[in-house]
Parts: structure tokens; C-alpha cells; sequence
């Protein structure tokens, strides 16, 4: 155990005696370390530190997750009509600490991820679906504008208001950064989409032709979701932010389908938005224009984390390569 997680555990459970401290896997920042603590008493939790030392990030999760949780009335079930999704249960929490931390309770299911390696075309359909029909959830919580959250507390989410269009071009700044020149270019041509279709991305409150900002969960990966009797739960909310819900469904196409290798792409996609319209009763408005473009902007996901994904594909590195940056061009050029 290194001094940043000692030190975290010590201020999120001074009185408790600790048995074991493991690493369940890499986080997908890399500013973050998260452990799952096994306490002396059989209890388990997993202790999220900022070793980076960024508050915003942590912050941002530690409100997002108390607010989510305080919707649905206990945090880790599902409650009325106003819930978003299940959500951990925070046990404790300081972004102010150094390091800052946030120690929560398992979320109960399994994992989708573990579902998903195991499943046939129509399971992982049926996963998709709910995913997007806890998607539909998150996104009934609506806000007056969009912005990055930068905190909140007693049941309330403080957000730094912007344009919607001026906050993806941020998001395509923080996810623009690629690797070894491999994908050169691919940051500017997102950027230049934002802001040729900046009009058509605007949002609005009154929700007849544009959608209202909603709160997104923004980083729906398989690895963050869970799966149970009472739907799908989200853990990791660090990259939440409010604004178009239709970034949200094309970054779960993405975060799920987005490997070259993924069988029944049509098929999981319907899923997913036969979910979504399952909770929601439709897809968000402008929805075909919107997902175009946003089709490019969450593309960069896929090349900036090449690295780490293509080395389980069963192709010759330079040809997975190749497909990355042939189908970055398609989707450029059906704008």
C-alpha cells in the first residue's frame, strides 16, 4: 500500500481495522487509484483517490454520486418516478483532503462487463437495452442549463454554467489526446465539427425541437456498469456533466461498440435505444443530426485509448490502425 492510498484510507476510516487493500484493475484516468478495501469485519469497499491531486474531478464525483443517490432515497435501490439510476452508497468522502477521496460501498449486480464477454448477440442486446433504459433515468433529471459540475452538496449540484456547444468543444480538448502521432489531426477535424454545427447543438428548456439540458453521465463503459434485478447502476461519475442526453447514447454506442470486432453492431444498437424509448418513450429530439456529429466528437475516445484496447483484438496492430482512421473519415464525412 503506497503513502497517498495509506494516508486516504486512514482519514475515510480512522476507526476501522483494514484485512486487505487490492487493485480490482486500472482506472481509465490515469490521475486516479482505486482499491478495493477489505475491512477486519468482512465488509467491503472501494476507496477512489485522486493521486493527481485533482479536486475538481473528485469533487465532482463525490456530488454527482450523493446528489444521484439522494433522488432515489438510499443511494444503492431504485425509488420512485424521480430516481435517475442506482448509484453506490458514499460512505466517505473529502475532495479537500490531500490526497482527495471517496470511499463508497459496492454497488450491487454484476458487472456488465463480465456479462458481456460471456454473452451471445442477444444477451448482450438485452444488456444494452438496459443500459439504456437506466441511461433514460439519468437523463429525466433536467437542469436550466448546460456547464461542467464542479460540486454541490446538500442535495444539490452546483454547476458552472456554459453554452452546450463551448462545453463539448472542452470535452473534445480533455479527450483530443492521442498517441505517438498514430491518429494526427483527429482532435482539430472533432473541434471543426463542434463548431461548423455549434447552431444546431444549441439546447433549450422547452424540449419540443431541442433537448433540454439533462444530466449525463458521460463515461457509460461497460467496466462502470452494473446489473440486477432492480436495472442497471452507474459507478464512476467523475466526467458527469449536464447537457445533451444524445452525447450520452452515442458515447454508450461508442464505450460498447466502438472495437472493430463487436458482432451484431446493428443489433446492440437497437437494443440500446429500444431501451431508452422503453423508460423515455423516445429517442431526444434532433436526434439524427445530433449523433452525427457527435458520432466524430466520441470517436476520439476510441483512438486516444487505442493502446489499451486493440491488443485484445485478434488483428495486426497497423490494421486496426487503418480501420481507426478509415472509419474516422466516414463519420467525418456524413456531416
Amino acid at each position: 500500500m503506497d503513502n497517498a492510498i495509506r494516508t486516504a484510507l486512514a482519514a475515510a476510516a480512522p476507526d476501522r481495522d483494514v484485512d486487505t487493500v487490492e487493485e480490482p484493475g486500472g482506472s481509465a484516468n490515469p490521475g486516479n487509484r482505486t482499491v478495493r478495501v477489505r475491512f477486519v469485519d468482512g465488509e467491503t469497499a472501494y476507496l477512489k483517490v485522486a493521486v493527481d491531486g485533482n479536486r475538481t474531478r473528485l469533487a465532482r464525483a463525490v456530488a454527482t454520486v450523493r446528489y444521484v443517490g439522494g433522488r432515489s432515497g438510499a443511494g444503492d435501490r431504485n425509488g420512485d418516478g424521480r430516481t435517475a439510476v442506482r448509484v453506490p452508497r458514499v460512505l466517505a468522502a473529502d475532495a479537500d483532503a490531500d490526497p482527495p477521496y471517496l470511499l463508497t460501498a459496492p454497488l450491487s449486480g454484476s458487472p456488465v462487463d463480465r456479462e458481456w464477454a460471456a454473452g451471445s448477440v442477444d444477451e448482450r442486446a438485452d444488456l444494452t437495452g438496459a443500459v439504456g433504459r437506466a441511461l433514460a433515468g439519468v437523463h429525466a433529471v433536467r437542469f436550466d442549463a448546460a456547464g461542467r459540475i464542479v460540486g454541490g452538496d446538500d442535495g444539490t449540484l452546483a454547476v458552472e454554467t456554459a453554452t452546450w456547444p463551448d462545453v463539448v468543444a472542452g470535452l473534445v480538448d480533455e479527450d483530443g489526446e492521442t498517441d505517438g502521432g498514430r491518429f494526427d489531426g483527429f482532435p482539430e477535424r472533432a473541434a471543426d465539427a463542434v463548431e461548423v454545427h455549434r447552431a444546431a447543438l444549441a439546447l433549450d428548456m422547452s424540449g419540443d425541437d431541442v433537448p433540454a439540458p439533462a444530466l449525463l453521465h458521460n463515461d457509460p463503459r461497460p467496466e462502470n456498469s452494473f446489473t440486477g434485478p432492480d436495472g442497471v447502476g452507474f459507478i464512476d461519475w467523475e466526467q458527469a456533466v449536464v447537457g445533451d442526453p444524445v452525447l450520452d447514447i452515442v458515447k454508450t454506442e461508442g464505450r460498447f461498440l466502438g472495437r472493430p470486432d463487436i458482432e451484431g453492431r446493428e443489433r446492440l444498437r437497437e437494443g440500446l435505444w429500444d431501451g431508452y424509448r422503453d423508460r423515455a418513450g423516445e429517442l431526444p429530439a434532433g436526434f439524427d443530426l445530433r449523433r452525427r456529429v457527435y458520432r466524430v466528437v466520441t470517436f476520439l475516445g476510441v483512438a486516444s485509448g487505442f493502446d489499451e484496447w486493440a491488443p485484445r483484438v485478434d488483428e495486426p496492430t497497423e490494421e486496426l490502425a487503418g480501420w481507426v482512421r478509415s472509419e474516422f473519415d466516414d463519420r467525418t464525412e456524413q456531416l
